[in-house]
Formats: C-alpha cells, sequence, structure tokens
C-alpha cells in the first residue's frame, strides 16, 4: 500500500492512504509507525489540534494522537487563533486548546471558525 507523507512537524506527518477508492488521512510518527483512524471525519490540525469525528461524538486530538478534549461534544470547528465552537446540541461553547470553556452561549448557534 503505497502512503503519501506531509511535511513532519514535531516528529509527526499527516499521511494518505488508498483504502476502497477512499483517501484516508492518518499519522506517521516517528521511527515510521503509521496510525489510521476509523472515523467519519478527521480534520487538518490547526493550533497544533485536529478535530476527529466519530459519529456519535467529536473529540481533539494533537500530533502524537492523544484526545485532548472530548468526548463531551457532538459537534466542533477547527481551531483558530486558539479558540474553537463546540456543541452538545443544546448549548454552544468557545474553547482554549486545553478544552477550557471561555464563553458559554445558551443556544444553538450556527458558527464558523474563530477570527479576531
Amino acid at each position: 500500500m503505497s502512503v503519501v507523507v506531509g511535511d513532519q512537524i514535531g516528529n509527526t506527518s499527516v499521511i494518505y492512504s488508498k483504502k476502497d477508492h477512499y483517501l484516508v488521512k492518518g499519522l506517521r510518527f516517528e521511527f515510521g509507525l503509521d496510525f489510521f483512524l476509523e472515523a467519519l471525519h478527521y480534520g487538518d490540525f490547526h493550533c497544533g489540534l485536529a478535530l476527529i469525528d466519530m459519529g456519535q461524538n467529536v473529540h481533539y486530538i494533537n500530533r502524537k494522537n492523544r484526545i485532548i478534549i472530548g468526548p463531551d461534544f457532538k459537534f466542533g470547528e477547527d481551531f483558530s487563533e486558539d479558540r474553537a465552537f463546540v456543541s452538545d446540541l443544546e448549548r454552544t461553547f468557545l474553547l482554549d486548546t486545553k478544552g477550557k470553556v471561555i464563553k458559554e452561549f445558551d443556544d444553538l448557534l450556527i458558527t464558523s471558525p474563530f477570527n479576531n
């Protein structure tokens, strides 16, 4: 199986492999260890974290494939300027990259990546 390897950042590279006529995203760690996560959506890294949609909940992982935030939320946006909007489908939250709630909104809001 051939693998396309992206730039290495902090001993980790984003990789792609073809599986059943689709590109599957994964991570290559130092020493050539490849890891492919079975997820509905595997986001790109922003602010050191990537959004992973596992179907029922979303998580954020770091480049060491460790879950940093989750699985308390059903929906999430990519991080931007160290902030991201997430939702539990009843309320919306603005998080920092450590998972700390900066602001809570009592409604479900339509959001986009944080900017300014």
